[in-house]
């Protein structure tokens, strides 16, 4: 429990102090726990050369309807520069287990509805298929996400991103990997690469066992641009709460 306090306390201090892939953004994945709820914590803040740095939180509520079906309510909050940190919106996200088990890579279904506190912006659906597999101790994942804004004021193509993850399973309070993102553009007419966004960086992973139902989990990178002329890096962080 001390160290979900620690976390907390780290994750509200971004909030304070500080498209598809915003600086508190995860990589997605499947889940097989009926039953099993959730208290998230996500953060992350951007610094690009000769801007403002830009941060961001949310906190999430899931629970586990089925063995195929993970429900997830998300209330996202933003800071950019000296301005004060602003409520941002409500998402509603659900993830839906396609496989088991029974092939080489496992796939699932991500959809997630927002809602942002500015009108102007209507409503945003996003979905995508999700990839799992796992070479020796290695488990890779992949996720290929559109999005669209709906009721917003102004053009609002539908738009293509992606994540990926590597993550080695040594020990289990302790697993280095990889994480990526990238922004394409409009789905069916990519932007230019110098506009294109791509972020990767260096992973830690963790679980640490309360009892037989009870844990926390952590996730923890450092992102850099490898596309921007501009220098930009983001540190982001996700600590889950099972029980």
């Amino acid at each position: 429990m001390k160290i979900l306090l620690q976390a907390c306390a780290l994750l509200l201090t971004i909030i304070a102090g500080a498209s598809f892939a915003g600086p508190a953004d995860y990589v997605y994945r499947t889940y097989d726990n009926a039953g099993q709820r959730t208290f998230a914590l996500n953060a992350g803040s951007t610094a690009i050369e000769d801007e403002a740095r830009a941060s961001s939180a949310s906190l999430a509520f899931g629970y586990g309807i089925s063995e195929s079906w993970f429900s997830n309510l998300y209330f996202e909050y933003e800071r950019e520069g000296g301005n004060g940190t602003k409520f941002e919106g409500v998402e509603w996200q659900n993830i839906f287990r396609l496989t088991h088990g029974q092939y080489p890579v496992d796939v699932g279904l991500f959809t997630e509805l927002a809602r942002p506190q500015e009108r102007d912006e209507g409503y945003a659906l996003t979905v995508g298929p999700l990839f799992e597999t796992e070479i020796g101790r290695t488990q890779l994942n992949f996720n290929l996400l559109l999005s669209r804004s709906y009721r917003a004021v102004g053009d609002n193509p539908m738009k293509m991103g992606y994540q990926w993850q590597v993550r080695h399973h040594w020990k289990r309070l302790f697993e280095p990997g990889l994480q990526g993102f990238g922004d394409m553009g409009q789905w069916d007419h990519w932007d230019p690469k110098r506009e294109q966004s791509h972020r990767f960086g260096p992973a830690l992973f963790g679980t640490l066992d309360l009892d037989d139902r009870r844990a926390i989990q952590y996730n923890l990178a450092y992102l850099f641009e490898t596309t921007n002329a501009r220098q930009q890096n983001t540190i982001r962080l996700q600590t889950v709460f099972e029980f």
